[in-house]
């Protein structure tokens, strides 16, 4: 897969219910690793509240969604179907939302991820640094200079 060819572009029509679905498909076994519960309607709700963004080449491959507070931008759910992933796409996101945090002269891009995530490895290569954990995730911080 050439990642250079890959689109991203914010959505003003979206598919929540499909958002859901490959969000939970994703998900879900790192709910059950660390015995949280998976509540549909309230990830649906957390989902409209933050703006999404479409990764596509000709069909799409995934998503993720950001949201703005003050001078943090939070980095969510960035969800990538099974047959793309770690062919690159992630630190074209990540490197996206950097800019996009830039852009937006804000401080630092924050975000969360399960312990035993794999995506651990590209946050941090990325600058990232841990600056809280609980017991399921670290949170995670990158300083935009």
């Amino acid at each position: 897969m050439d990642v250079s060819r890959i689109q991203i572009e914010l959505q003003t029509e979206i598919d929540y219910p499909k958002m859901l679905e490959i969000t939970k498909a994703s998900m879900i076994h790192f709910f059950n690793e660390y015995q949280l519960e998976w509540d549909d309607e309230k990830r649906l709700k957390f989902m409209k509240q933050a703006e999404t963004y479409r990764i596509y080449d000709k069909e799409t491959l995934g998503y993720f969604q950001i949201r703005e507070n003050s001078d943090i931008l939070y980095l969510y759910d960035i969800q990538i179907l099974p047959p793309y992933r770690k062919k690159g796409i992630g630190r074209k996101i990540v490197n996206y939302v950097i800019n996009v945090a830039r852009e937006r002269h804000c401080d630092k891009i924050n975000l969360a991820v399960f312990k035993s995530s794999p995506a651990i490895n590209l946050y941090q290569k990325s600058g990232f640094k841990i600056f809280e954990e609980t017991e399921a995730v670290y949170r995670m911080e990158k300083l935009i200079m």
